[in-house]
Order: structure tokens, then sequence, then C-alpha cells
């Protein structure tokens, strides 16, 4: 298909479910784009969890979502340094 299909197709997008997903190094480089891409493309109606080290990071890609109208929208944070594996079981 074309891009601009895809992009159509993308932009139609809205799930009978509210859709989840979880960002590990999330508070910079790609995990930033594609957490802010699927915020934008869910309208901010999502569970997003970013993990990652910087906090006000964080809080400052997650405050640059859209306000999402689901009342069972939820974005946070959890602070983890995914490269010890000690830390991911306990996260």
């Amino acid at each position: 298909p074309s891009i601009s299909a895809i992009r159509t197709l993308n932009a139609s997008f809205s799930p009978l479910y509210l859709p989840c997903a979880v960002f590990i190094g999330g508070t910079s480089g790609v995990g930033q784009g594609i957490a802010e891409a699927f915020a934008r493309h869910t309208k901010g109606n999502a569970h997003i969890i970013i993990i990652g080290r910087n906090s006000s990071a964080a809080e400052s890609i997650i405050a640059s979502f859209p306000q999402p109208t689901s009342p069972s929208a939820k974005h946070e944070f959890v602070s983890c340094d995914v490269s010890l594996m000690k830390n991911v079981q306990q996260t």
C-alpha cells in the first residue's frame, strides 16, 4: 500500500478497547518518539507506561500527550534502570 493509504488507515484507528503499551527507555530517543506517536494515534485514550531513569523527562513527555477523553485512560512513569536485571525483576 502507498504511504498515504497507510496514513489514512492509521488516522482512522479507533479500537473498541483501551489499548495498553509499555515503552522501555521511553524518556528519550526512539522510545520517546514511539511513545509520543502512540499517544497521538490513540488521541491519548490509552494506558501508556513509560519505563526509564529520568522522571522529569517522563513527566514532560506525558504532559505533552493529547488529553484523553476516556476516563479509563492512564499515563504513567515507572522508574527503572533496565541495564541491571535485578531492577527489571523488581519492576
